[in-house]
This record gives C-alpha cells, structure tokens and sequence, in this order.
C-alpha cells in the first residue's frame, strides 16, 4: 500500500473488539469459535451446486497476514451485503483446520466500524469526585445524549481516599459506544476518564 494500510484508521476498534488475528489462528483449536477482522481483498462468490444458493469464499486481511473466510448459503443471506471488496469487516465464526490449512467458517459478518453496536456492553466514566461540578455533568451529559444507541452507562466517582463509588444512570441514558463518541468523552475527561467493557463472547 503506498499510503500505509487502510486498516491503520480502524487500529483501535480492531484492537478492542477482535478476539484473535491472522498470526494468532495457529494458536487457536480446531472448531472453537472466535472473532477476527480485517480488510476483504479478494471476494470469490459462488452457487451451491445442492440448493443453488449463493455462497462466498472471501481473503481477509489483517496487519500480518491472510485468512480465507466461507460464507455459506444461511451466513451470506443475512451477511453477505457486508460483504464487499476492500470493505472493513469483523468476522465472528468457527475456525476449521485442514491438511494444515485454516479457514474460518463465518456465522455473523459486520461492518468492523459497527463492532461497538454488537458487543460492547458497558461503557463506564471515571471523574474525580473533587473535579465533579455542574458544568461537567452536563457537558458529559450532552455527549451521551447526542450519542444514542443500546450500551448502558456507568460513572465511577473516584475520591482522594482512595474510595470510588459507581452510579447506574438512567435507564434511558444507552449509548452508541463508537469512536465519535470515546473522542468526545476523552476531550472532556482524559484519555483514562472513559473506559468500555466489551464481550468476550464470539
């Protein structure tokens, strides 16, 4: 790529929400299930030769190497509109090693910029309890608000003492833990103010 690797724009969310990559498949068993992602470099769709569906072998690529992913006729009719040449995708499937080739046989197939949308479950902020005052409640408040989406959020107080206090918020305060979103609470916060909890479940 003569101006770097699209994947460098998606660095953090890839980081955050892929269980494995390329290089670490070796170390993953035969049929477990994981979470990958990368970049689509070669889409080869097909037709099942039993049912005429179609079907898609796909080469996915991430920062060390390749994978071929097969998106069988069930995955492909719910997934396969995620399924473009040089999209940024988050494969969540089972991996399957052979005559010492691995593939993974996808089962659920997002746009990697979504991943958020689907597996992160909490979203906590962390204030000092001696910088808490109205204004940055309802500047933090603001940015939830303008960010809305399915994820609860929790705020830690942190106090002096070393004691912290966690607060549910409203029920209706769920957010869309995105990277519009972390950017906007990190201006306000700190880098270390915001924190999210992601699922380790493929």
């Amino acid at each position: 790529y003569m101006s770097g690797h699209p994947l460098t724009q998606y660095a953090r969310i890839l980081e955050q929400y892929r269980l494995t990559d390329v290089k670490g498949l070796g170390q993953i068993q035969d049929r477990s299930v994981t979470r990958i992602g990368g970049i689509v470099s070669v889409v080869d769709r097909k037709i099942s030769k039993n049912t005429k569906e179609p079907w898609a072998a796909v080469t996915l690529e991430d920062m060390d190497g390749t994978v071929e992913v097969l998106a069988f006729p069930d995955t492909y009719q719910n997934y396969g509109s995620f399924i473009l040449q040089d999209a940024a995708i988050l494969v969540c499937g089972e991996v399957q090693k052979r005559d010492e080739q691995t593939k993974i046989i996808a089962q659920e197939i997002y746009p990697l910029g979504d991943a958020p949308k689907h597996f992160a479950e909490r979203l906590g902020i962390h204030i000092a309890a001696a910088k808490l005052n109205d204004g940055m409640i309802e500047k933090v408040k603001d940015i939830l608000l303008s960010h809305p989406g399915t994820t609860p959020v929790i705020v830690c107080l942190q106090f002096p003492t070393g004691e912290k206090v966690f607060v549910d918020t409203d029920i209706r305060m769920k957010v869309l833990a995105d990277e519009k979103l972390l950017h906007a609470l990190e201006r306000e916060l700190g880098e270390n103010g915001v924190h999210v909890v992601i699922s380790r479940n493929p």
